[in-house]
C-alpha cells in the first residue's frame, strides 16, 4: 500500500463522515479515514480497535456536570479511567468506532468537542492555573480563553495548516512557562502610563525532537487585536512553513531558516491583513484590581509551596487535587465534582501539570475540603514537588511511544517520597515521557526523561534520554546525557543526581539554577559511576511485545 501522504489528505479537507464509519466497522477505515478522525480529536490507540478521544476544556475549566457526562462515557463507552493532559484536556481511552457518535452527542449537549485535538490542527488553549485568584494578575483571561476557543473550533475543519500549533495564554508575565513552548502565547502585561493592560504576542515555540523556545513577536498588543494576532500566527502555519517533509514544517523552525526578524516581519504583514477584515470579535477590560495576597485567617496554615494557596479575594484558598500521572477512575472524577460543588466555585480546574484545583474554598471549609478529597485517596499537598512526577500515557495506550513513561512516573514518586517535604524539592519538576515527541515536556523540567530503546547485555530494552535543568519559566532547555539509560538504572541515576545537587547547589538553589551556574557537564561524572557500577549486577526490563 502506497504510503499516506498527510498534506493530500488536508488538501481534500479533514472532515469525515463518522455516522458511515461507524456503520462499516473499524476494519473499513481507510488510512486517509483515519487521519481525518485523528483531526477530529479520534485518535489510534495502541490496542486495535479501539480509539482516544481527546475532549477540549478551554483553560482546563470545567463544569461538575462536564466532568461527570465525560465519566458517564469512559464507563458506558471507555474503559472506567480519564486522563487528564498537559494542555488540561481529558482523554477517554478504549473507544470502539461505532461508539464515537454517541459519545460526540452526549459530548456536545454537555458543551465539549474533541474538535482539533490531534492531527495537525489547533490545540486546546492552555491558560495559567491560578488566573481570577492570583493577587498579581493583570487580566482575567477567562473571557480571552473562550474567544479563543471558539475562533478555532470554528475555523478548524477549513484550516490547512503544516503542523499542529499549541496556544498558552497568562494573566501576567509571573505565570508565563506555558508560553515558552508554544507555537502562540499571549502574555497580559501592564501598560507603563496605567492604561488599559495589553499582551506581550510570543510565537514560533515548541518541544518535540527540535525544542525551540518562542521569541516576542510583538509587545503592548492591544486586548481588541488579539484575534487578529492570533490569525497573522495561524497564517505562518498555513502560509509559509516548510511542508516537503514533516519534520521541517513546524512553524518553529521558520526561526532557523529566516531569521527571527524576518519571521517577526511576516507577522507584522499578517497581523494588517488580518486587522482589514471585516466582523473582528474582541473583548476588552480594564486593569483587573490587584491585591496582596490575603493573610491567611480561621486558624489555617500559612501555605508554601506545593499546598494550598491564598487567593487575592479575602478569606478564598486554591486547594490543590494530585492526579498521579494524569489518570483518575470514573468514581473519583465525579467525587472530584462533587467536592468542587460543596466546597468551591462550582468549577474543577484542570492544570497543565495534570492535577486539579478546588477554588474559591473558604478558610472554614478548607479542613473539610481536604478530608473530603483525602476520602477519595487524593494528596492535597506536594503539587509541583519532586514526587508529582508529570507523564504521558507512553506504552499504556500510545501507538509512538516506545517507553511505559506512567510507570516509570510511579517508580520515582515512590522512590523519592521522603523527599517531598524537603524545602528544596516542594518546588522540583519531573517529567517522563515514552518518546521524543514532548507530550510531557521533559525538555523543560528539572529532570527529564525521553523514552527511548537501546542494547545492554545483548537485549533490546526500555530506556531513556535523560535531561537536565530545563525550566520554562527561567527560559532554559534542559541538557541531554549523551548516553541513553537503561530504564532499570534510572532511580539510580537520580538518586546520584540529587545526592550531587545537595553537594555542589547553593542554599536555596533550585536545581535548574544549579545547572545553568555549574553546567550539565558538572552532573555527568556521577551518572557514569552510577551506570559503570551497574553494568555486572542489573538485570535488565525487556522491551514490551506489540
Amino acid at each position: 500500500m502506497a504510503t499516506l501522504r498527510i498534506e493530500d489528505v488536508k488538501a481534500a479537507g479533514i472532515a469525515v463522515d463518522v455516522d458511515l464509519l461507524a456503520q462499516n466497522g473499524f476494519a473499513a477505515i481507510s488510512e486517509e479515514d483515519r487521519y481525518r478522525l485523528k483531526t477530529q480529536g479520534v485518535c489510534a490507540q495502541r490496542q486495535v480497535g479501539v480509539f482516544m478521544l481527546r475532549v477540549r476544556v478551554p483553560g482546563g475549566k470545567a463544569t461538575p456536570a462536564q466532568i461527570r457526562r465525560v465519566a458517564d462515557l469512559a464507563d458506558t463507552f471507555g474503559h472506567g479511567s480519564l486522563h487528564v493532559t498537559t494542555r488540561g484536556g481529558i482523554e477517554i481511552h478504549h473507544v470502539r468506532i461505532e461508539s464515537v457518535p454517541a459519545v460526540w452527542a452526549n459530548l456536545q449537549a454537555a458543551g465539549l468537542t474533541t474538535k482539533g485535538t490531534c492531527g495537525d490542527t489547533i490545540r486546546n488553549v492552555v491558560a495559567c492555573a491560578h488566573a481570577g485568584t492570583y493577587a498579581g494578575e493583570v487580566l482575567p483571561v477567562e473571557p480571552f480563553v473562550a474567544l479563543l476557543h471558539e475562533r478555532i473550533v470554528e475555523i478548524s475543519d477549513a484550516t490547512n495548516i503544516s503542523r499542529k500549533i499549541n496556544i498558552a495564554i497568562a494573566c501576567s508575565p509571573d505565570c508565563d512557562e506555558h508560553v515558552a513552548t508554544s507555537d502562540i502565547g499571549f502574555v497580559a502585561t501592564p501598560d507603563p502610563g496605567g492604561g488599559p493592560p495589553t499582551f506581550t504576542v510570543w510565537g514560533a515555540g515548541g518541544l518535540g525532537a527540535t525544542p525551540r523556545l518562542a521569541i516576542v513577536l510583538r509587545a503592548g498588543l492591544p486586548q481588541a487585536d488579539l484575534l487578529a494576532a492570533f490569525d497573522a500566527v495561524v497564517a505562518l502555519g498555513a502560509s509559509y512553513a516548510d511542508r516537503s517533509s514533516r519534520p521541517k514544517a513546524k512553524i518553529k523552525l521558520l526561526v532557523d531558516k529566516l531569521g527571527s526578524e524576518r519571521v517577526i516581519q511576516i507577522f507584522d504583514e499578517e497581523f494588517a491583513r488580518a486587522k482589514s477584515l471585516p466582523d473582528r470579535r474582541a473583548v476588552v477590560f480594564h486593569p483587573a484590581t490587584s491585591a496582596a495576597a490575603p493573610d491567611v485567617s480561621n486558624g489555617v496554615a500559612a501555605p508554601y509551596a506545593g499546598e494550598m494557596i491564598a487567593q487575592k479575594q479575602p478569606d478564598r484558598f486554591t486547594i490543590p487535587a494530585l492526579i498521579p500521572m494524569g489518570e483518575i477512575s470514573t468514581a473519583s472524577a465525579r467525587a472530584l465534582a462533587d467536592v468542587a460543588e460543596r466546597f468551591g466555585d462550582g468549577i474543577v480546574h484542570l492544570t497543565p501539570d495534570q492535577n486539579a484545583e478546588i477554588q474559591h474554598v473558604r478558610g472554614a471549609d478548607v479542613v473539610l475540603a481536604r478530608e473530603a478529597l483525602a476520602a477519595l485517596g487524593v494528596r492535597t499537598r506536594g503539587r509541583g514537588g519532586i514526587t508529582d512526577v508529570v507523564s504521558c500515557v507512553g506504552l499504556e495506550y500510545c501507538p509512538l511511544a516506545v517507553a511505559h513513561s506512567m510507570t516509570m512516573g510511579e517508580e520515582l514518586a515512590v522512590a523519592f517520597t521522603q523527599l517531598a517535604s524537603v524545602p528544596r524539592y516542594r518546588d522540583f519538576r519531573v517529567h517522563v515521557s515514552g518518546c521524543p515527541h514532548s507530550c510531557a515536556k521533559h525538555q523543560v523540567a528539572d529532570i527529564g526523561l525521553a523514552g527511548a530503546l537501546t542494547e545492554h547485555k545483548g537485549e533490546r530494552v526500555e530506556a531513556y534520554v535523560l535531561y537536565l535543568g530545563g525550566s520554562a519559566r527561567g527560559r532554559q532547555l534542559g541538557t541531554t546525557y549523551p548516553k541513553k539509560i537503561p530504564r532499570v538504572f534510572v532511580v539510580a541515576v537520580v538518586r546520584a543526581l540529587l545526592a550531587a545537587y545537595e553537594d555542589l547547589a547553593r542554599d536555596d538553589e533550585r536545581f535548574s539554577a544549579a545547572v545553568a551556574r555549574l553546567g550539565a557537564h558538572a552532573f555527568f561524572p556521577v551518572i557514569a559511576q552510577v551506570l559503570d557500577a551497574s553494568e555486572t549486577d542489573r538485570a535488565t526490563v525487556p522491551i514490551a511485545s506489540a
